[in-house]
C-alpha cells in the first residue's frame, strides 16, 4: 500500500494548455483583488508619504530576497523538473537542503548589516533607539527577507512537482487575506495604523504561507524522499543559479527604480505614495504573465534539452496570444473605471488618472513580451540576459535621476515604461537568435 502511494505521488503529470492558464489566472486575479482592497485600505489610513514609505520598504525587502537564495529559487525550473521526471529524489533533496542552508546564512548577514546601518544612522542623527517612530519601515521590513525568499523557493518547488494550479494560492490569496483581516481589525479597533503594525501583520501572513507551502510539498512528494541520502551538484547549480540571481536582482531593481529614486530624491515624499498606488493597479496587466509562467516554467528546460523547438514555439505562441487577449480586456476595464479604482485609495489620488492610463496602455503592449524571460532563463542564456538587464538598469537609473529631478512623477512614469520596453525588445531578439523562436509570433 505504501509503495502504491509513493508511485502515485511520483507520477506527476502537469496539466497543459489554456485550462491550466485559466485556473492559475483565476487564483492570481482573486489574490490581486484582495491585494488591491488591502492596499486601498492601508492608503486611506496613512498619509501619502507614509504609504509611500511602506511600499518603498516592501520593495527593498523583495529586492534583497532575490539575493538571499543566491539564485536557488530562480534555477529550480532548470533542474528540479528533470529530477522529478527521472525520479532522482536524492538530488531533489540535496538541492533543497543546499539552498535552505544558504538562505539561513545570507539572511543572518542581511539582517545584521541592516541592524548595524540602522543603529549608526539613528545614533548619528541623535534619535532615541527606543522610540519605534524613529525607525524607517525598511529597518524592520528587512526581517521579512528570509520569509519572502523561502516562500519563493517553496512556490517554485510546488510548480515543478506538477502542482502549478495550487502553487500560487498561499502567497497570492491567503497572505493578502490574512493581512487584510489584521489591518481591518486594527482600524475597527480605533488603533492608529502605523507601518510597524503592518509589519506584524505581514510577518504573521508570511509564516502561514510558509507552513502551507511546506505541507503541500510533503503531501505530494514520495514519502521516501525523507529517507534519501542527499546528493549535491553544487558546481552545476551555482553556474546557473548565480547569473539568474544577479539577473533577478537587476530585474527587481529595474522594476522598482522609480519608487527608490522618488524616495531618495527630496521633494517627492507624496509622489512615492501616488506612484505606489498607480503601480498596484498597473500590476493588473502583468497578472496573466504570472499565471502563464507558472504553467510553462517546468516545461521549458526539458524541451530545450530535447531540442524540441517546434513544441517550444507552439507553447510560446499560445501563451503570447492568451496574454495579449486578457490584457486587452484589462486595459479596457482600467480606461473605463480607472478613476474609481484610484478613488478607493483616496480622493487625492484621482487627479493622476491620466498617468495611470499611460502606464496601463504601454504595460498591456509590453506584458506579452515577458514570455521571452522563462525561455531564455532556462535555455542556457542566463549570462547574456544578465548583461542586457544590467545595461537596462544603468540606463534606467540615469534616466530616473534626470527625469524625476526635472518632471517629478511624470518622469517616473516615463522611466517605468521606457526602461522595461528596451530590455524586453533586446531579450526578444536574443530569443529569436538563440532558440529560433519568433518572439512577436508573426515575424
Amino acid at each position: 500500500m505504501q509503495t502504491e502511494k509513493n508511485e502515485k505521488k511520483a507520477n506527476f503529470h502537469p496539466q497543459r494548455g489554456v485550462k491550466s492558464y485559466i485556473f492559475v489566472f483565476t487564483v492570481i486575479i482573486v489574490g490581486f483583488l484582495f491585494t488591491y482592497i488591502l492596499n486601498s485600505l492601508i492608503a486611506r489610513n496613512l498619509s501619502q508619504a507614509e504609504y509611500g514609505d511602506f511600499k518603498f520598504a516592501i520593495s527593498i525587502a523583495q529586492i534583497l530576497a532575490t539575493l538571499a537564495l543566491l539564485g536557488g529559487g530562480d534555477a529550480i525550473p532548470r533542474f528540479v523538473p528533470n529530477y522529478v521526471k527521472e525520479s532522482k529524489w536524492n538530488f531533489f533533496k540535496g538541492y533543497i537542503q543546499h539552498y535552505l542552508i544558504i538562505l539561513l546564512l545570507t539572511s543572518i548577514i542581511i539582517i545584521c548589516l541592516s541592524g548595524l546601518i540602522t543603529y549608526n544612522t539613528l545614533t548619528f542623527l541623535g534619535k532615541e533607539l527606543s522610540v519605534i517612530k524613529n525607525y524607517h519601515p525598511v529597518s524592520y521590513m528587512i526581517f521579512l527577507v528570509p520569509f519572502l525568499a523561502l516562500s519563493f523557493l517553496l512556490l517554485r518547488i510546488i510548480e515543478c512537482i506538477g502542482k502549478q494550479n495550487i502553487s500560487r494560492i498561499p502567497d497570492a490569496v491567503i497572505s493578502p487575506i490574512i493581512l487584510f483581516a489584521f489591518v481591518l481589525f486594527v482600524v475597527r479597533a480605533n488603533i492608529d495604523l502605523e507601518n510597524h503594525l503592518i509589519f506584524i501583520g505581514l510577518f504573521c501572513a508570511m509564516m502561514v504561507v510558509v507552513i502551507i507551502d511546506v505541507y503541500i510539498i510533503f503531501h505530494y512528494v514520495p514519502d521516501t524522499v525523507l529517507r534519501e541520502k542527499p546528493l549535491f551538484d553544487i558546481k552545476d547549480w551555482g553556474a546557473v543559479a548565480i547569473p539568474l540571481m544577479l539577473s533577478s536582482f537587476v530585474t527587481f531593481t529595474l522594476t522598482n527604480v522609480e519608487i527608490i529614486t522618488l524616495e531618495i530624491m527630496p521633494g517627492n515624499e507624496n509622489n512615492v505614495g501616488i506612484f505606489a498606488a498607480m503601480s498596484v493597479i498597473y500590476s493588473g496587466v502583468f497578472l496573466i504573465i504570472q499565471a502563464v509562467k507558472a504553467v510553462v516554467n517546468p516545461f521549458v528546460a526539458p524541451l530545450v534539452k530535447e531540442r524540441n523547438y517546434i513544441r517550444l514555439q507552439k507553447i510560446y505562441n499560445k501563451s503570447f496570444a492568451f496574454i495579449a487577449l486578457v490584457n486587452l480586456i484589462v486595459c479596457i476595464v482600467v480606461i473605463l473605471w480607472g478613476k474609481k479604482l484610484l478613488g478607493h485609495f483616496g480622493p487625492e489620488y484621482v487627479p493622476y488618472y491620466y498617468l495611470l492610463i499611460i502606464m496601463i496602455v504601454f504595460g498591456s503592449i509590453m506584458s506579452p513580451l515577458q514570455m521571452v524571460i522563462p525561455f531564455l532563463s532556462y535555455s542556457g542564456n542566463e549570462k547574456t540576459m544578465l548583461k542586457i538587464n544590467v545595461a537596462g538598469l544603468l540606463i534606467s537609473i540615469v534616466l530616473a535621476v534626470a527625469l524625476i529631478y526635472l518632471f517629478g512623477l511624470k518622469g517616473a512614469v516615463f522611466v517605468n515604461i521606457f526602461g522595461t520596453l528596451v530590455v524586453l525588445v533586446i531579450n526578444a531578439h536574443l530569443l529569436k537568435k538563440t532558440l529560433k523562436i519568433k518572439p512577436y509570433i508573426i515575424f
